[in-house]
């Protein structure tokens, strides 16, 4: 939703500039997050090798 409001960020004047930086790094933050997830629950069996390269990614982005 957050990146849908950032493609309409023009159309949506409603907001203060500070708020959209907050949008902004919510979406770099979280845009991850989500194609991880999408992996995981996207497969049937997610193999070893994609569930620990991802967790580790998780841990860089969280560290």
């Amino acid at each position: 939703m957050s990146k849908r409001a950032l493609e309409a960020k023009d159309a949506l004047v409603f907001l203060p500039s500070e708020e959209w930086t907050i949008v902004e790094f919510v979406c770099r933050f979280l845009g991850p997050f989500h194609s991880i997830i999408k992996l995981f629950f996207g497969s049937d069996y997610p193999t070893s090798n994609l569930y620990f390269a991802n967790v580790l990614a998780i841990e860089k982005l969280l560290v």
